[in-house]
């Protein structure tokens, strides 16, 4: 007869504030230990601190004070602890969360265990447990004397983040639990090692952090707050399982934080926010010249207090991660090749919940000569969505974006409010704050010729892209005046973005490293120049011929290795570098010659 072994069992793994429970079990503690006369009056600001952990979850503070708990414990009795966690049971089964119980049946059906895993003390949480009838706890457990008095220690790991991932391991294993199998619930982001772990991570109630680590590897999120009639499981109930959670208060912190003062290098004249309703369903139509334009939207929403539903094409969406941020901050992707109505759906759903909508009929950015085209070229869904929903159509005007961010360039410019005459002082700045080895890169607007004196004092032309712009071949020289090395055009605009007085202005965004600096020393690195050209000179006079190692200083060869250069690396013989070692001027160099073997 042969040996079968049955497959291991999953279990359910609970975190238990803001997750079991409504909010923080802190407080009823805290109070039961009074009524215990454990402890004779609050800590200050401790309900502070219960109302913050209820509005954003965990942070490091609290679990380094939740740490510390254990010394303040010592020499007090365990019996009498136990004895309080009794009273504060039934106030925090009042706080369960209404859809955990059928949770719990249905892993009880399926066979699984059902385990509390909690940072919060074992002698604190095991009377909740037994209440709820559930199978076990995995929780911090305090050292014990041996007249029954806590000893100021944590005995085992402590049950957070890692630690908890590492406790729920070792009692998986103790008790042949597959973790593939598990299921995990958390509404805390340093909860991610164990949600990572198990076959079936869900999130419920996540704190802002949770929601975009949710969103980036798409955990369905769980509300268990729902209302007692509503069907609720892990495979998806009513209004249960969603990917991603759109959380419009992470969008709104967002905002607050959104300020010109992060986008020193474009000024903003922003008027006319009144027009857009405080509350309310409205729909906010763009036009769309640059990729500054969601910049510059955000700006102007952020003087409102309001957080805004966006329409975007779905490229965004579909990258990896950006697109699930995207959407958990309450994107809306748009795949104009279907020709589908979800998206106007979806958008005629937000403004029947009062929020409001944005988006840019014009869609995708013209290309080319369409650019420049006066004619602007629209879409007919902004008009649609207000034939739809009744809604107010608010238009907002952009201009100037395109010059902040030129539609040719990779990064916006960020040298076009800087006075011409700071520009060469500022590339020092980068190059001083920039690490040895980093690289900068920089988009700006450039020009063919001198820019006349007529041309600097024109206050229409004065963005810094047509008044203060660099000349091309100063631009390039003002990197290597800073000591810049490894210089590279990354992008040239081959059309000019604009002619003025004969005078071609374009864009191009140049490449630099850092890390020419300091003595140089000779470990016998050689390198090889593979063409197509016979010989071309580095910034310090190396010159690489075609097919010929050639020795380089240790600071060359470490850009080589960068990608400062067309050079191809070839590796010194390891013995000879501790004994070559040696400094000496970074010109000199020498030709490695080859041995060349009869054969």
């Amino acid at each position: 007869m042969s040996d079968v072994t049955s497959p291991a069992q999953g279990a359910a793994f609970f975190d238990l504030d803001r997750t079991l429970l409504a909010g923080a079990s802190g407080e009823v503690f805290s109070r039961a230990m009074r009524t215990a006369g454990l402890v004779s009056h609050s800590i200050p600001g401790e309900s502070l601190l219960y109302r913050l952990f209820n509005a954003v979850g965990e942070t490091l503070p609290s679990m380094a004070l939740a740490r510390q708990a254990a010394s303040l414990a010592k020499g007090r009795s365990r019996a009498a602890v136990q004895g309080a966690a009794q009273l504060a049971a039934a106030d925090l089964r009042d706080m369960v969360q209404p859809l955990a119980a059928p949770l719990f049946a249905e892993h009880r059906a399926a066979g699984r265990a059902v385990v509390m895993a909690t940072t919060t003390p074992y002698d604190l949480v095991k009377p909740l447990a037994d209440l709820l009838g559930l199978d076990d706890v995995v929780a911090t457990r305090y050292g014990v004397n041996a007249d029954g008095t806590y000893d100021g220690t944590i005995a085992g790991p402590f049950v957070w983040s890692t630690g908890k991932l590492a406790a729920v391991k070792a009692w998986a294993e103790r008790n042949n639990i597959s973790m593939d199998e598990s299921f995990a619930y958390s509404d805390s982001v340093y909860d991610t090692p164990l949600l990572a772990a198990v076959g079936h991570p869900f999130v419920v109630n996540p704190d802002p952090r949770m929601v975009l680590m949710a969103a980036a590897r798409r955990w369905p999120t769980l509300d268990l707050s729902a209302p007692a009639g509503a069907e609720s499981t892990p495979e998806g109930g009513i209004g249960m399982a969603k990917i991603p959670v759109v959380n419009m208060e992470i969008q709104k912190l967002a905002l607050s934080f959104t300020h010109p003062f992060f986008f020193p290098y474009a000024k903003f004249d922003i008027d006319g926010t009144a027009n857009i309703p405080g509350s309310g369903p409205a729909i906010v139509v763009g036009n769309h010249r640059s990729y500054f334009d969601s910049a510059a939207l955000a700006l102007m929403i952020a003087k409102t207090d309001r957080t805004i539903r966006f329409l975007g094409k779905k490229e965004v969406f579909d990258a990896p991660v950006l697109g699930q941020i995207a959407t958990a901050m309450g994107g809306i992707r748009v795949d104009r090749g279907t020709g589908s109505d979800e998206p106007l759906q979806a958008a005629a759903e937000a403004l029947a919940n009062g929020d409001l909508v944005a988006l840019m009929p014009q869609g995708t950015i013209p290309r080319g000569r369409a650019f420049f085209d006066p004619k602007l070229k629209g879409r007919w869904g902004a008009a649609r969505l207000a034939a739809m929903s009744g809604a107010p159509v608010i238009p907002v005007g952009l201009w100037g974006t395109e010059k902040v961010w030129p539609r040719s360039a990779r990064l916006p410019n960020v040298l076009n409010l800087v006075d011409p005459k700071d520009k060469k002082k500022l590339f020092g700045e980068i190059y001083r704050v920039l690490r040895r080895g980093g690289r900068a890169v920089i988009s700006d607007i450039v020009s063919d010729a001198d820019v006349p004196e007529n041309l600097q004092q024109n206050p229409e032309l004065w963005s810094g892209c047509i008044s203060g712009a660099f000349r091309e071949d100063l631009f390039l020289k003002a990197f290597e005046e800073a000591g810049f090395y490894g210089i590279e055009l990354l992008e040239r605009q081959s059309e000019p973005w604009r002619t003025v007085e004969g005078i071609e202005f374009r864009s191009v965004t140049v490449a630099a490293y850092k890390g020419k600096e300091g003595p140089c020393v000779d470990k016998a690195q050689t390198v090889v120049y593979r063409g197509p050209f016979r010989e071309v000179v580095d910034d310090d006079g190396h010159v690489l011929r075609r097919g010929v190692r050639t020795t380089v200083c240790e600071k060359t060869w470490g850009l080589l290795l960068m990608g400062a250069s067309a050079a191809q690396r070839v590796p010194a013989v390891q013995p000879l570098f501790a004994k070559m070692t040696r400094e000496k001027p970074c010109s000199a160099q020498r030709v490695k010659r080859s041995r060349l073997r009869p054969q």
